[in-house]
């Protein structure tokens, strides 16, 4: 029915489409993309949540991880504090999401660290520096004592890489 409406203002001498039919076109354009995506089996995006849906989702996401960190189960800490900062990425206010992605990034490179003590996959060792690193990055605002304690960590995954590499060199 747009469509026709800017045929018919164009047949009028018409060369420009005023705003509203435009934008009521663009409307029903996104409209009938998903009514096509519903019948054609493809999903529909999911509905818009509000920030304190996800809030609340990166919270208690971030306090199951905490309690799988505290009880030593990493892995499913790791997921947990992934889920969290997932959640965390659907903040709308820019500096609470990045506070919190910024407090993640520490948890999960400390996570990862201690999954490497368990399982001795060195990729948690990689995935620790970049993260740490990452948190390191994110605020400039960390004091000293944050900034020395990430950066031991940091240090302590370059030390255990080395020790692994050494290992595996005079193992071989």
């Amino acid at each position: 029915m747009v469509s026709l409406v800017v045929v018919l203002m164009s047949d009028l001498g018409c060369t420009t489409t005023p705003p509203l039919i435009s934008d009521i076109g663009d409307a029903v354009d996104r409209g009938a993309k998903k009514v096509v995506g519903a019948f054609d089996g493809r999903p529909l995006p999911p509905p818009q949540q509000s920030e304190e849906e996800a809030v609340t989702r990166a919270r208690e996401a971030y306090e199951a991880g905490k309690l799988a960190y505290q009880t030593a189960d990493y892995l499913d800490a790791l997921d947990h504090f992934r889920e969290a900062f997932a959640a965390a990425e659907e903040i709308e206010d820019p500096e609470l999401g990045r506070q919190v992605q910024s407090s993640l990034y520490y948890n999960l490179g400390s996570t990862h660290l201690r999954a490497y003590d368990l399982d001795g996959d060195q990729t948690h060792l990689a995935q620790a520096k970049v993260l740490l690193q990452r948190y390191l990055d994110s605020d400039p605002e960390l004091t000293e004592e944050d900034r020395a304690q990430a950066n031991g960590l940091i240090q302590e995954a370059n030390d255990e890489l080395a020790k692994a590499r050494a290992e595996a060199t005079s193992g071989s």
